[in-house]
């Protein structure tokens, strides 16, 4: 084992490095609006340094709390709680592709050939009986369709609260 061969900037990755990358930047749009639902629900702009230092699972933590104690109504309120549900499933993917190595993988045994599959090891559960599964390009799009679809849901339910509350306030 002293010798373990990797690849950087591999030609043979076809889509893989636009795909990941893609996903990682549509998932900014879900990290921007959680500083923004913070801001606006807690009403609070000063604190903007301080949501900054949280992380995301702790900036969502507190957005729920925000959701519970100033919804205006069971509907939104059941659907801005099943979004930031979704955003969390969607970290757990974000996080796992940036926080460690990516391994590629293919049924065909051509080295020049675009990989099939990629398999991320949990760096910090390698003594983990439970191996995460590999993740496939259709997966990996379907990931980062989703995550621009949040995006855009969380947007208008935050501007749909952020109007109510203006109308309720005579602003």
């Amino acid at each position: 084992m002293s010798v373990i061969r990797y690849s950087i900037d591999s030609s043979y990755l076809g889509a893989w490095p636009e795909r990941v990358g893609k996903f990682i930047l549509n998932f900014s749009g879900v990290e921007f609006e959680s500083y923004l639902w913070l801001v606006h629900l807690s009403e609070k702009p000063e604190m903007l340094p301080t949501f900054a230092k949280r992380t995301f699972a702790k900036r969502v933590d507190e957005i729920e709390e925000l959701i519970c104690r100033r919804c205006f109504s069971d509907h939104w309120e059941t659907s801005a709680l099943t979004a930031w549900a979704t955003a969390r499933n969607l970290a757990k993917i974000r996080n796992r592709i940036a926080h460690n190595p990516i391994l590629f993988g293919s049924e065909h045994n051509d080295p020049m050939r675009e990989p099939d599959v990629i398999g991320i090891p949990d760096m910090k559960r390698l003594d983990s009986e439970r191996a995460e599964p590999l993740l496939s390009m259709a997966e990996l799009i379907e990931s980062s369709n989703a995550t621009t679809a949040l995006a855009k849901h969380l947007e208008a339910l935050r501007t749909e609260w952020c109007e109510i509350r203006d109308r309720q306030h005579g602003t």
